[in-house]
């Protein structure tokens, strides 16, 4: 299953909290809203490991977005939720830096550990640089919402460097081809509509001042760099993993949380030489041998908790693989 990694639009549940959480301050309906976009709301109370479909998360705010009437709610939440310490979004710490520039280039970079449906990048265009964002669903399903967030917090960061009042000369917008209206302090920015990628114009000046990390010293900052590089980027066994443990397995499921047809998702998957079946069937043997050897859990419990609807169905299965029953696979271990 090593190549069940890069079709697959996915991101941690941890980058999807300040939406949730700004909802429900809000007084939003968020149970029903999660149900109708697909969002499996029970997978985002482990906020450390879970692993859910980006498209899921996108339908969840731009419904959130029409339902309660905030146009503004990616701008609004990413205010509600600032960056409170240089180069932090969500999850992620920017690695130690010389400049500005070098900041957003190690963004770009980490940002990958977090979400698989974005493509970031900063490139030089003459006199200016631009901070570009690439979305993978198309203009179609793209999200304004998910636009106006990492806008705002792409904003935080450089006002980090620059001062509270910094704002781009230029932004194009690629997930709408009209305008709209905008946060109030967007409107002294040009604003370009229907363009090919989301891009954030900034200046080499702006880009050369240096890194300045505002809470902890730098060898927190490179401590806790390191460990974000042992993160592995968000995968389908990941997802499939987060249904079990949220009790929301199903390939049904998965299709809605990446926004693909069933017949699709299960292409994809034979073409890795895999299928969602396999997928989960070798993730609950994987879970069980770890429940069975590091706690006392009841094996009823068990087989309950992964999905089993009979521990009769549960310890065929895991003799079949492991060769041995559950209650002697304990025994030895």
């Amino acid at each position: 299953m090593a190549n069940v990694m890069q079709d697959f639009h996915l991101i941690k549940v941890k980058n999807a909290l300040p939406f949730v959480h700004h909802l429900m301050h809000m007084g939003a309906p968020v149970e029903q809203l999660a149900k109708e976009a697909g969002l499996p709301l029970r997978a985002l109370k482990d906020p450390d490991g879970g692993v859910i479909g980006e498209y899921a998360l996108w339908q969840f705010i731009e419904l959130a977005a029409r339902k309660t009437g905030c146009g503004h709610l990616g701008y609004d939440c990413a205010q509600a939720y600032p960056i409170s310490s240089s180069g932090e979004f969500g999850e992620l710490q920017i690695r130690t830096a010389a400049t500005l520039k070098h900041c957003l280039e190690k963004f770009c970079e980490d940002v990958l550990l977090a979400s698989t449906a974005s493509y970031y990048s900063l490139y030089k265009d003459v006199d200016r640089h631009w901070f570009r964002r690439i979305q993978a669903f198309g203009r179609d399903k793209a999200s304004w919402q998910a636009e106006q967030y990492v806008i705002a917090i792409v904003i935080q960061i450089i006002r980090q460097h620059t001062g509270g009042n910094w704002l781009p000369g230029r932004i194009r917008i690629s997930s709408l081809e009209e305008p709209v209206a905008t946060p109030l302090e967007w409107r002294k920015i040009k604003l370009e509509w229907g363009c090919d990628a989301t891009e954030i114009e900034v200046s080499n000046s702006t880009l050369a001042l240096p890194f300045l990390p505002l809470s902890g010293s730098v060898a927190t900052v490179e401590k806790i760099s390191r460990k974000r590089q042992r993160i592995a980027r968000p995968n389908f066994t990941n997802l499939v993993e987060t249904q079990i443990e949220a009790h929301c397995t199903g390939i049904e499921n998965a299709a809605t949380q990446t926004g693909l047809s069933v017949s699709t998702l299960q292409r994809r998957l034979h073409s890795m030489n895999t299928s969602y079946s396999e997928i989960l069937e070798s993730l609950r043997i994987k879970l069980a041998r770890q429940l069975l050897s590091q706690t006392q859990t009841p094996i009823a419990e068990i087989a309950v908790d992964l999905g089993y609807q009979h521990l009769s169905n549960f310890s065929r299965a895991f003799k079949k693989k492991s060769g041995l029953s559950p209650l002697l696979y304990r025994a030895k271990s």
